[in-house]
């Protein structure tokens, strides 16, 4: 059973509704899917607790059951969601998705991370599993929600959700909590005076990129993504440091992530893929340029972008990839 409350909240963005409930609920995982800036993201989510939990830790998938117990999976993470899936009914949620006008109820939601195209091209397992693990965290960390909170930024309605009943029965002292003053909370400093390393030199870096240039032309690959880690030793509050990013690059497409030990910060202007009633949409962004001042320079910088042959086969690149991965669905 799916239970709901609605009710208007138009006093409180999402970011101090968060702040509002990591008071509430101070012990449990919390995630925050935040829109914030233009007009693409229509709802902003919080996830608070964990039921259940799918994990994929040094090559092996992790499940967390209802009771606490964790069960070692012989079979990938994704298989695993297949079969768990298969024979659930789920006209339950689509009923609720309707009647609430939201677009998500209930799920498996979290992260994973790059590694895990591993698990997608098992070709690739006796090269990945030589790398370094540096930062010792799940490749995959995804839970079934206790409780969601979902905002929706065109007429401020609040939507509470749980499938849990004991959850349910905190939706008034939640309702009530967003509905007394709010009390500000600063931001935190961050403690350290470690200014940071990158993983590469400025030299190797350039190597690399010399390198993946000449792979290019020999034909052997036709898209390599080069990075360059940055990692400062400081203190950090994950919850202000969400808040500076969210100041200095508003996005329709931003998330904060607490997990027990570690969280997961970051932005993004784009949607990576969207599935709507069975259509598969991608639409990456190819080429971009600063706003001009005026319309008519707009206009001109519009005209640029549609005659430069490099963003033009960046384009046509990203659509191939596109089908690639769609075909293969």
């Amino acid at each position: 059973m799916i239970y709901s409350k609605q009710f208007i909240q138009d006093q409180l963005a999402p970011v101090a509704v968060y702040a509002k409930l990591k008071t509430l609920f101070k012990d449990e995982i919390s995630y925050l899917f935040e829109s914030a800036g233009g007009s693409e993201g229509n709802y902003s989510f919080i996830c608070i607790g964990a039921r259940e939990r799918i994990q994929y830790i040094d090559n092996q998938t992790l499940y967390t059951d209802a009771d606490g117990i964790v069960h070692v999976k012989d079979e990938s993470p994704f298989i695993f969601l297949k079969n768990y899936y298969k024979d659930i009914d789920t006209s339950i949620y689509k009923k609720a998705t309707s009647e609430l006008k939201v677009g998500y109820v209930d799920g498996f939601i979290g992260y994973i991370g790059y590694d895990m195209v591993k698990v997608f091209e098992p070709k690739l397992h006796a090269t990945m599993d030589n790398l370094v693990d540096e930062l010792n965290t799940p490749d995959l960390d995804l839970i079934l929600p206790k409780m969601i909170l979902v905002y929706s930024h065109k007429n401020y309605q609040l939507t509470l959700i749980s499938t849990l009943k004991e959850m349910s029965e905190k939706f008034e002292m939640v309702e009530d909590a967003l509905k007394t003053s709010y009390e500000y909370v600063h931001m935190k400093r961050n403690v350290g005076i470690d200014k940071g390393t990158f993983a590469f030199s400025k030299e190797q870096f350039f190597k690399m990129v010399d390198d993946s240039k000449e792979m290019i032309r020999s034909g052997d690959v036709f898209q390599i993504l080069m990075t360059n880690r940055f990692t400062r030793n400081i203190h950090v509050d994950p919850f202000s440091f969400y808040r500076i990013l969210r100041s200095k690059n508003p996005s329709p497409y931003m998330f904060l992530v607490e997990y027990e030990d570690f969280n997961i910060v970051g932005s993004s202007p784009e949607v990576m893929v969207r599935l709507t009633g069975g259509e598969l949409l991608l639409r990456p962004i190819a080429g971009t340029r600063k706003r001009g001042a005026t319309k008519a320079r707009d206009k001109e910088l519009e005209d640029e972008l549609l005659a430069d042959p490099k963003e033009l086969s960046e384009h046509l690149m990203l659509i191939d990839l596109g089908r690639n991965d769609v075909s293969r669905v």
